[in-house]
């Protein structure tokens, strides 16, 4: 059975939900990512940085066509590829 949380705990959860939600949509609308930058957002130890060029050529290989790029408030994007 769930333990029952207190209900300053459940409504501090709402508000920080209510934060996050409004950073995400901020960042967003005013294209925060886009102004920082790919190089500033270059993924972690080990990892890969690709061009959108080298990501489309990887795709074309695979019978897709990127369609989009979807930058974020991480050090990742979103990639949507449609067949060809």
């Amino acid at each position: 059975m769930p333990t029952r949380r207190p209900p300053q705990q459940k409504m501090l959860e709402l508000l920080t939900g209510f934060w996050v939600s409004q950073m995400l949509y901020t960042v967003a609308k005013f294209g925060v990512v886009d102004e920082l930058g790919s190089k500033a957002l270059a993924a972690g130890p080990g990892g890969m940085e690709r061009t959108k060029a080298e990501f489309a050529a990887l795709f074309v290989r695979a019978g897709l066509r990127l369609a989009k790029v979807y930058k974020t408030a991480s050090p990742l994007s979103i990639l949507e590829a449609v067949p060809v």
